[in-house]
């Protein structure tokens, strides 16, 4: 019976250890830009899921195409209609020891990227960013990623729609407790 409250205070101190080095969000912002028509156009969604390992310093992100929104009718049912894996997965390592913790120049990263469309598969590579700030006494990074895609490697298409794309996000990495 003694044993029980130990076994408590080790699972919880076990996750607090845990959640200190990992850092996860599934509501991060991605956004899309194009031309539509002739017009700009921008779609966003809100579901990219990341995680970085305060440790290992690997990064991992992934988002589901099929929830990005333009606000255009035909566009927004076309990614729905899609049955097969429409997902963009990118990973990779920071290269510098102490990103979180300490000030450091703007790390400038090349990430290997795959993107899922259509049951097509490419790997290509993502422009990544990382930069200092500090916010009020508590020092932070964001991430910042953006890559050009030509939508007709993955055999999609609409009529009226340009052929490449942007795709970008921004992550706050938070200082390490």
């Amino acid at each position: 019976m003694k044993s029980i409250p130990f076994i408590i205070m080790l699972l919880v101190s076990a996750i607090n250890l845990i959640a200190q080095n990992v850092y996860r969000t599934v509501d991060g912002h991605v956004l899309v830009t194009g031309e539509y028509k002739g017009e700009k156009i921008t779609a966003q969604s809100h579901k990219l899921r990341f995680v970085l390992n305060y440790t290992t310093k690997q990064f991992t992100g992934t988002i589901d195409l099929r929830t990005l929104k333009t606000g255009i009718n035909s566009l927004d049912s076309l990614m729905l209609a899609k049955k097969d894996s429409l997902w963009l997965n990118f990973s990779g390592t920071i290269p510098n020891d102490d990103f979180i913790t300490w000030e450091h120049p703007v790390l400038k990263l090349n990430v290997p990227v795959t993107v899922h469309v259509n049951n097509i598969q490419r790997e290509l590579v993502l422009a990544a960013t990382i930069e200092h700030f500090d916010a009020s006494g508590t020092y932070s990074c964001s991430l910042s990623g953006f890559i050009d895609l030509s939508i007709s490697q993955f055999n999609f298409s609409k009529e009226g729609l340009k052929d490449t794309v942007n795709a970008q996000f921004v992550q706050l990495l938070l200082k390490k407790q």
